[in-house]
């Protein structure tokens, strides 16, 4: 991912992939029903 973006997104974007991939590995099929790390947020 590019470095122009903002630490912010990053930090955010970041944080999404390592809660949807530690639900996804945790709960299976369901996808960020908990939040992982309290940053990520249910869709």
């Amino acid at each position: 991912m590019p470095r122009a973006v903002s630490p912010r997104f990053t930090t955010a974007v970041a944080a999404f992939m390592i809660g949807a991939s530690r639900t996804r590995h945790l709960s299976g099929p369901h996808r960020d029903t908990r939040p992982a790390n309290g940053a990520s947020t249910p869709r």
